[in-house]
């Protein structure tokens, strides 16, 4: 049961990550959502009503984080974010089937590696 709570993690941490820094703040929690799902669908193959789905509820993880980023309580503000983390990974972890889940994480950490490498050869 650990594994599929990993996967879910890490493509939440991958989610909030481009909803932190690579998102500009000025955009809406649709568009925010939007770019989500488009990233999420390069990484795997989404059926319609899982890209509906899951755009749906991105839009409330958007519009929670975003909600939570105005507080100015760092406290206030990390327990809110972690909330919305798990609340969409929840989410994830229902709608995406168990192919999907390893595919991502498979995804997920072939970004890792490169990341790592890119920083190790700087």
């Amino acid at each position: 049961m650990k594994t599929p709570k990993l996967i879910m993690a890490i493509a939440a941490m991958f989610f909030l990550t481009n909803l932190s820094f690579g998102v500009n703040p000025k955009k809406n929690a649709n568009q925010i959502a939007t770019v989500m799902v488009q990233k999420m669908s390069a990484d795997i193959v989404l059926t319609d009503s899982q890209k509906i789905a899951i755009k749906a509820k991105a839009i409330e993880f958007a519009t929670k984080v975003q909600n939570a980023n105005s507080k100015s309580d760092k406290t206030e503000k990390g327990t809110l974010k972690k909330q919305s983390f798990q609340a969409f990974r929840g989410v994830l972890d229902s709608l995406l089937t168990n192919e999907q889940k390893a595919l991502l994480k498979t995804k997920s950490n072939e970004r890792h590696a490169t990341i790592i490498n890119q920083v190790q050869n700087k």
